[in-house]
């Protein structure tokens, strides 16, 4: 019955497919991707929700070659083949916080989780899923060295690099696929962790 209800869904609904097309692109073609196109991608960035309306995102886009090149060179462990694709990659979005000392200071100190990175994930995951509807492949990058990355970029030292995003036109284009995931019984539990949903 979940079955045939998703299948439906899936069939009608725009979002979904996009969803299920997206995917992580390491390959693309030498197309530049414009300033309105990267314009977009920041809208829907910039409309993203946030812990208390914070806004804590800072985003720095990188499409010179040179500079490419060494963020991509800028891991934990210098000379990493690890991200060596990311060498070509036509553009790279730097995802950034600018945590509040107050806000984001005290809920790290209570919460369990972080919220400024949350926040960031949420507005990159913004970017991802707008590029996927203009056919333009991303890829998350979380292999970096945050020192290097600010330095290389002269980023604020109150800046958090949380993650890179590989933005362009991907070689092959984005199909509608099944990704390996798991089954939602697996992954999702009513009330309590013992109780599958099925």
């Amino acid at each position: 019955m979940l079955e045939r209800y998703i299948e439906i869904i899936m069939e009608d609904s725009n979002l979904m497919k996009i969803i299920k097309s997206r995917r992580s692109v390491r390959r693309f073609t030498k197309q530049p991707v414009t300033d309105d196109e990267l314009g977009i991608l920041l809208e829907a960035a910039r409309l993203a929700p946030s812990s208390g309306n914070t806004q804590p995102w800072r985003f720095v886009v990188v499409r010179e070659a040179e500079m490419v090149e060494k963020l991509a060179k800028a891991t934990p462990i210098g000379g990493s083949a690890v991200n060596r694709w990311l060498e070509k990659a036509p553009c790279i979005i730097v995802c950034c916080g600018k945590p509040g000392p107050v806000y984001h200071g005290a809920s790290k100190a209570v919460l369990p989780a972080d919220l400024m990175t949350m926040d960031i994930a949420i507005a990159t995951e913004h970017i991802v899923l707008a590029a996927a509807e203009m056919e333009l492949g991303t890829c998350w990058v979380g292999w970096l060295s945050e020192k290097k990355v600010k330095k290389l970029l002269g980023l604020p030292r109150s800046w958090k690099v949380v993650a890179m995003l590989a933005v362009g036109w991907p070689e092959k284009p984005l199909k509608d696929h099944e990704p390996n995931r798991k089954k939602i019984a697996e992954i999702a539990f009513r009330g309590k962790a013992d109780t599958a949903w099925d």
